[in-house]
């Protein structure tokens, strides 16, 4: 802590450490650490001890032995939705939107990843990295696919990790029968510089991280789903962030989880929250919604459209 100036610390596999009073002696002498090195510059936002624990054991962050765990259900079902699977998909998707619909009490307490370091071979090839998820299973819009897992990273209720190289859809090189089960490929960051397709993704994650880390109402955990298209199966469906009893300008996701475009010149959308308020703008395409088309908008295959009327 005194010489790296640590912003939080996560413990791996921590239910093999076998006695929850120790993990939390260790929490608390992490937070007694951090404080005594910032002093009164000490922020209690700015550091979590997290655990990372596959069978996500939540008693352990509803009795303060953590601040936070890895939310591995998250990975699944994120998966799941891009391919248009899921027991119940609605539901798929309002607990991918937010982490309190599946026992977390606040999202700081949960850490929401599309990838992770265990790239471990698995029947339904879950684990893998996105690109060669996607191609696994069939998928060739790469760039879409990728572009929606971070438009619901980067909006949903909880902490978001990203996976280096995800931001550009990096792709595993080396057989992962070679390497085991962990990453040890190397990052082929020349792929973000293509001048192509993961050049523009890289740009499109870029431009929602930056709305991820200013924007107030992502810092809240209001989530309203207020239109699910159930005459598609449920597979269109828009939810307001944000607004309501957090007092913040509310951020308004739209997703199309289908193979086809919404028909037509526009899809409209009822009960939008203050449509009539000027000022709308598509964050992941930087771009100002007249106010006519507010609501209206149509949707191609397995898009998501972000929009807002907060300015940073």
């Amino acid at each position: 802590m005194t010489d790296f100036g640590v912003g939080g610390l996560r413990l791996d596999s921590i239910n093999n450490v076998g006695n929850w009073d120790f993990v939390r002696a260790y929490k608390e002498k992490a937070w007694e650490l951090y404080n005594a090195r910032y002093g009164a510059a000490a922020d209690a936002s700015k550091f979590l001890v997290v655990g990372e624990e596959l069978s996500m054991p939540l008693d352990m962050v509803h009795q303060g032995v953590l601040d936070a765990l890895w939310n591995e259900p998250w990975q699944d079902r994120l998966r799941a939705a891009l391919l248009g699977r899921g027991d119940d998909f609605e539901w798929t998707v309002r607990k991918l939107a937010d982490c309190t619909q599946d026992g977390f009490s606040d999202g700081a307490q949960a850490i929401n990843y599309i990838t992770s370091h265990d790239i471990e071979s698995d029947p339904r090839d879950r684990k893998c990295r996105l690109f060669d998820f996607c191609r696994l299973n069939g998928v060739w819009d790469v760039e879409r696919r990728a572009r929606l897992a971070f438009a619901l990273l980067l909006t949903s209720v909880g902490i978001p990790m990203i996976f280096a190289g995800e931001e550009f859809a990096d792709q595993q090189d080396q057989s992962r029968d070679d390497i085991g089960q962990k990453q040890v490929d190397p990052v082929n960051y020349e792929r973000a510089k293509d001048g192509g397709w993961r050049e523009d993704l890289f740009g499109y994650v870029s431009r929602l991280v930056r709305f991820r880390t200013t924007c107030p109402a992502l810092g809240a955990d209001d989530t309203d789903f207020f239109h699910v298209d159930r005459s598609r199966d449920a597979r269109i469906m828009a939810w307001k962030r944000g607004g309501g009893g957090s007092g913040t300008d509310p951020v308004v996701v739209v997703v199309n989880f289908t193979d086809h475009n919404t028909p037509g010149s526009e899809y409209a959308i009822p009960n939008w929250p203050d449509r009539e308020r000027p000022g709308w703008r598509e964050v992941s395409q930087d771009r100002e919604v007249p106010a006519e088309w507010v609501g209206r908008e149509p949707l191609m295959a397995w898009e998501a459209k972000v929009y807002t009327c907060w300015r940073p």
